[in-house]
């Protein structure tokens, strides 16, 4: 995978900029990002899979569709889709795996950790990716006209298919027809049901059969190989600056989590930050 280091926020968007100029970018397909805070330990894998809990991955999504409707609104029992992008905006683990079409919110992940003036330990890293690339390496075809690479999730298929992992089914037939799953992950655009999914213009991978990294799975590719799928590394000693230049530029807390928590964790941060205090 290719790799660059960057120590400022103009120097990443500056390669962002430079190094997806021949991704597809117009109103409905644009470059994916994603942000980590450790560039070595965190690999591209659903929490599902580096959570240890896939072997019950059934019994949890069944057990937060029995209790959740006691909580608040809930999508319809029919749309298990939206019960799958549901339980990811909560932390239930999912083989969903979180991208976002704004760099800038894929920065603010990976360098959150400066939020609570803890000691930065590791180098941090900002994943940029091609989603059509991904979707036509799985068998997706792609028209301009009805972006067919960018499957609907509630229609019948394939994709509906390999979202049924989460719920059991994934081997049922249906009307007496035998659907395949995808083996490989796949790019997929989310419903709208929480918040959140707008602030943070969310999108998903999601894994199907094989249940290794990303990167694993496509390393011999041309997915990898050819710069759909980018890595830029921050130095750890980079991360804190990186993230007070977020900061200044309006990208915190409140921009990504709207809620009253988040406003809380953005004023904390900000008169720390302006009396120089520590968590």
């Amino acid at each position: 995978m290719q790799t660059k280091e960057i120590k400022s926020i103009n120097e990443f968007v500056t390669a962002v900029q430079s190094d997806t100029a021949e991704w597809r970018n117009d109103g409905f397909v644009r470059p994916w990002f994603r942000g980590v805070t450790d560039a070595l330990q965190h690999k591209l894998l659903p929490s599902i899979f580096r959570s240890g809990f896939e072997g019950k991955e059934f019994q949890i999504t069944k057990k937060f569709r029995l209790v959740a409707p006691g909580f608040g609104e809930t999508p319809d029992p029919q749309r298990i889709d939206q019960w799958l992008f549901l339980m990811q905006h909560h932390g239930v683990p999912t083989r969903l795996l979180d991208w976002s079409e704004s760099a800038l919110t894929a920065a603010f992940f990976a360098l959150e950790k400066a939020a609570s003036f803890g000691t930065i330990q590791s180098d941090a890293a900002i994943f940029a990716l091609d989603p059509e690339a991904l979707n036509q390496v799985a068998g997706l075809k792609f028209k301009q006209e009805d972006y067919d690479c960018f499957p609907n999730t509630w229609v019948q298929g394939r994709t509906l298919q390999t979202i049924k992992f989460a719920f059991g089914t994934h081997k049922e037939p249906v009307n007496g027809m035998q659907i395949h799953y995808f083996e490989q992950p796949i790019a997929i655009y989310p419903s709208t049901v929480h918040p959140r999914v707008t602030s943070q213009k969310s999108c998903f991978t999601l894994h199907g059969g094989d249940e290794r990294p990303i990167e694993e799975i496509f390393a011999n590719e041309a997915l990898v190989q050819t710069g759909s799928l980018l890595k830029f590394i921050v130095p750890k000693e980079h991360v804190r600056t990186m993230f007070e230049e977020l900061h200044r530029l309006g990208v915190g807390c409140s921009s990504i989590f709207p809620d009253l928590d988040g406003l809380a964790k953005e004023l904390k941060y900000s008169f720390n930050t302006a009396r120089g205090g520590r968590h």
